[in-house]
Parts: structure tokens; C-alpha cells; sequence
């Protein structure tokens, strides 16, 4: 479910010939849509751990790697350079951009990177809030370890590249020991 509400296709439109443009829960440039995503599944009921990509043409897993659950541990935190509290998530979501896909449309405009992060980051918003819906803990970092992550997945860095990572699962008890502890904030004015 969350894979659908976050990253699925819920529509198409027609641009030119044969292109299309699909309809996401989150905004993107110019409809592009060029965000990939990876799971690391280690801990979903009815889900084999091991590493993933996400078919959003017909909403399917598409097996790449499969793993122990503590090797999927383990391989979510290397890929989040050594973040544990990170990696323990009962998935990960590696997030890469397929650059010709913005690029065609934007040629030799500045822009068009930033777009593309602001594209992961507006899908790791979706993802909060499917979290927050479904009663998960969330996250997202864009501290990742590029180089061992498309190694591993057999890309270039230049025509797909990794741009962030963002996971969720069953929250702590009690709590992250990382979230910090806030307490109500009163302005200026109205002490």
C-alpha cells in the first residue's frame, strides 16, 4: 500500500506521440516524474526481505537481490552510511532519478537537478504522511552512500543515480531515542 500511495501510478495523460506523462500522488517538474525506487524490505509481513525495484507500470515488486532479514538490515545501513537506527526500518526506499527523463524536456537548464531532488523530496513528504496515516515511523536522508548503491544496482551515476533514501516501519514503544523531546513553544508576546 505504501508503495502505491507514495510512488504509484494513478493516471497517465498523452504529451507527444507516443510519451506519456503519469499522474503521482506528489508533484513533479513538468510531470516527469523521474524518481526510481528501490526497497529493501526487512521486516513486512507476506514480503521476502531482500532488495527490490518498484515496477509502477503494473505495481509489482520486481525481485533483485534476495536477502536474510539481518543481511537487509545490514545493507540498508551501509547504504545509508552506517546510519543503524536508519537501516533497522522494516523497509528502505532507495530513490534515484533516470535523468533523461527531465533532461529531454529541459536541455541545458540549470534547474533541472534541483528539480529532481525537490521531485524525492516531495515523494518523502507522501511518505510521511502515509506513515503518519498508517500509524508507521518515518524517515528520510539524503546522506546515502552513492557509490556502493549503484554499484550494487548496476547503474552509471550518470543516466540513473541515487538522490536519497527513505524508509518506515513500526514506530519504537516508547519512542525514538533520537526524536527529540519538544515543549510548547510560547512567542515573545505572550509570556
Amino acid at each position: 500500500m505504501v508503495l502505491y500511495e507514495v510512488w504509484g501510478c494513478h493516471g497517465t495523460a498523452p504529451i507527444l506521440d507516443d510519451l506519456f506523462c503519469i499522474k503521482r500522488t506528489s508533484p513533479s517538474g513538468g510531470g516527469l516524474h523521474p524518481i526510481e525506487v528501490y526497497p529493501i524490505v526487512s521486516g513486512v509481513d507476506g514480503v521476502e526481505p531482500g532488495l527490490y525495484h518498484y515496477g509502477v507500470r503494473d505495481h509489482s515488486l520486481e525481485l533483485i537481490e534476495r536477502l536474510a532479514e539481518g543481511e537487509a538490515v545490514a545493507l540498508a545501513a551501509t547504504f545509508l552510511c552506517g546510519q543503524n537506527y536508519f537501516g533497522s526500518a522494516h523497509v528502505s526506499f532507495v530513490m534515484t532519478a533516470r535523468f533523461p527523463r527531465n533532461h529531454w524536456k529541459y536541455p541545458g537548464q540549470q534547474k533541472a537537478y534541483t528539480v529532481m531532488l525537490m521531485d524525492a523530496a516531495h515523494l518523502s513528504q507522501t511518505l510521511y504522511l502515509v506513515a503518519a496515516e498508517l500509524g508507521l515511523g518515518a524517515f528520510v536522508t539524503a546522506a546515502v552512500n552513492a557509490i556502493d548503491i549503484e554499484a550494487r544496482l548496476g547503474m552509471d551515476g550518470v543516466t540513473e543515480g541515487v538522490v536519497a533514501a527513505a524508509g518506515c516501519g513500526l514506530p519504537y514503544a516508547d519512542g525514538s531515542p533520537f526524536e527529540p523531546r519538544f515543549t510548547a513553544y510560547v512567542p515573545r508576546g505572550d509570556r
